[in-house]
């Protein structure tokens, strides 16, 4: 389900957690330990996805959509999840 309300050329927040094989909060990642992906209507875009720890194994990250339209993010950690975190947001 995508979360609407975004607007366009405005900051957009997400979050996720991050846990080791133990269940343990992992802290101390830094952004260019995650690959991001970003898909504007379905087709790839180029805009920068930020991702920022909060504390306690929790992550924020943050982009600029810079079209009206169906966003998709979705940021991967290769030893902890390699399928990544997904999430959907409509900007109007």
């Amino acid at each position: 389900m995508a979360r609407s309300g975004q607007n366009v050329n405005t900051t957009v927040r997400g979050m996720l957690a991050v846990f080791d094989s133990s269940d343990d909060p992992v802290t101390g990642l830094v952004n260019s330990a995650f690959t991001k992906y970003v898909a504007y209507n379905g087709a790839d875009n180029s805009v920068t996805v930020t991702v920022a720890e909060i504390g306690n194994g929790r992550y924020g990250y943050t982009f600029i959509p810079n079209n009206i339209g169906y966003w998709h993010v979705m940021i991967v950690h290769s030893t902890y999840n390699p399928r990544g975190w997904q999430d959907e947001f409509d900007v109007s």
